[in-house]
């Protein structure tokens, strides 16, 4: 949402004081409507989207404005106002490098490190796994908010993989699209060895094929629970097939490779 609002420094050197070196929103952007500035950004649009319950943010299309216009249940217009602002302030601060939670992420260089490994890893686990070893049935939850539940819709359709648009995806299906093993996936990695995990006596052997875990009748049959499973069955099975130790000891070498030494 921040493209056209936020501005970053073109350059930054080494010496740069890191109150010069952040990307910020320029002083219209903070002194202009905050409703404006949101609606204009698209952030209520997203927020309504997951909110299609409409328990926290309302809407309604507005003949007079021509387009949709929000509000927040059960605030007064005084309150709203504050939670706008605070909003827009809170968007506005991309955080500090280092605190991965933010959008600005990216901008911390083990960010790159991070995904990448956990994404392999990820690949490895799927296209080795069999249903005797791993079961990754996605159970319903009916206390989870929207955006968390398998047939929950997602903001992204087809086109994402190369696909006609058909309608937005549910998780399932995204699931299902973003499988290693599928034409729909742009990209592969060329390996899955470990070999300072392997050096410490952890079997990383890939031993799978997308054929052995897949079939193409519950490959197909993405809009229901029996491609995906919940996490409490995953668990234990990950668990006893020791997925947790290898990619514990993956991360546990990223944690070292970072981490400085002090000399003796």
């Amino acid at each position: 949402w921040r493209s056209g609002f936020l501005v970053c420094p073109d350059v930054c050197s080494m010496d740069t004081p890191e109150a010069d070196c952040m990307c910020e929103c320029p002083a219209e952007t903070m002194e202009a409507d905050a409703y404006e500035v949101l609606h204009e950004a698209g952030v209520f649009k997203t927020l309504s989207f997951f909110d299609s319950g409409e328990e926290r943010i309302t809407s309604a299309f507005s003949e007079e404005h021509n387009r949709t216009e929000y509000r927040l249940a059960g605030k007064t217009p005084e309150m709203e106002a504050q939670i706008w602002s605070e909003l827009v302030e809170n968007l506005c601060d991309v955080g500090k490098i280092g605190d991965m939670y933010q959008a600005s992420s990216p901008n911390d260089i083990t960010f790159w490190v991070l995904h990448p490994t956990l994404d392999r890893l990820w690949h490895w686990i799927r296209l080795s796994a069999s249903h005797d070893n791993f079961d990754d049935t996605w159970d319903y939850d009916e206390d989870a908010c929207y955006g968390h539940n398998p047939d929950d819709l997602q903001p992204w359709t087809g086109e994402l993989f190369g696909m006609p648009d058909e309608g937005q995806l549910t998780n399932a299906e995204l699931y299902t699209l973003m499988s290693p093993g599928t034409d729909q996936m742009p990209y592969v990695y060329d390996n899955y060895e470990w070999s300072h995990c392997t050096a410490l006596g952890y079997d990383m052997t890939y031993s799978g094929k997308f054929e052995s875990y897949y079939t193409e009748e519950n490959f197909l049959n993405t809009n229901s629970n029996e491609v995906l499973t919940g996490a409490g069955s995953m668990t234990g099975v990950l668990e006893d097939s020791g997925v947790f130790s290898a990619v514990g000891a993956v991360l546990s070498s990223m944690r070292n490779l970072f981490t400085p030494t002090t000399a003796v």
